[in-house]
């Protein structure tokens, strides 16, 4: 009878193993599934999420970005960019270069990589009819992807009908990030023209105003959350 309950002990032993793998596996893929977030604007406000993310990233913000028109969005990449030395590398569609409100070169200007999606057709020249968009809104910062139709733009935000998921996972941001790569290789890079430059150094002064501004804006938010 001893020999057979110590026998019925050991295989509950063993088979209890199994189990608890199973049992593991499934928390682990519930806890990675579960590190997404989803939001929606104007009701969500997103950016105030963006510019979070944004504040906390330490080592890569590489985005693809169709329009790029928001001043906070445009102040918290170069934040990152000077305060923390970020890899802060930023595609964008001709769109926003021809903007008015476009804010390629503040962050140029501010030594932020921009590249310009530059379409080709087959034979290599440039299509002057029905030009491809660089469509994209997605950003990697660091091990967290940002992706949806949120372009970083004021009416986006607060006008507009859109959408933004964040996906905490590294294995995917790692597919963006050969997709960055790739989109890179499409691009030109952006450089300031000699009267960019020229006003950048006019309005240097208010830059600097801005961005004390916002740092201090910043802090009181951070204290208050």
């Amino acid at each position: 009878m001893l020999k057979k309950n110590k026998e019925f002990y050991m295989n509950k032993k063993y088979l209890s193993i199994p189990f608890l793998i199973i049992i593991l596996l499934i928390s682990t893929n519930f806890i990675l599934y579960s590190s997404v977030e989803v939001y929606f604007s104007p009701d969500d406000h997103p950016t105030h999420k963006l510019i979070d993310l944004i504040n906390k990233t330490q080592k890569r913000i590489h985005a693809a970005i169709y329009m790029l028109t928001d001043g906070t969005i445009a102040n918290a990449l170069v934040s990152a960019k000077q305060n923390r030395n970020v890899d802060v590398k930023i595609i964008v569609d001709q769109s926003s270069v021809e903007s008015e409100y476009g804010k390629v070169t503040l962050l140029k200007s501010n030594n932020i990589d921009i590249f310009v999606f530059y379409p080709q057709n087959t034979s290599g020249g440039y299509l002057s009819q029905h030009i491809p968009l660089m469509h994209n809104k997605f950003a990697i910062l660091d091990d967290c992807l940002w992706t949806g139709s949120f372009n970083w733009t004021r009416s986006a935000n607060t006008k507009n009908q859109e959408n933004v998921v964040i996906i905490y996972d590294v294995e995917v941001c790692e597919k963006f990030e050969k997709q960055f790569l790739i989109l890179q290789k499409r691009c030109f890079p952006y450089k300031l023209t000699s009267r960019e430059k020229n006003n950048q150094k006019e309005k240097g002064l208010l830059v600097t105003l801005k961005q004390i501004i916002y740092e201090i804006s910043n802090a009181i938010r951070t204290i208050f959350q």
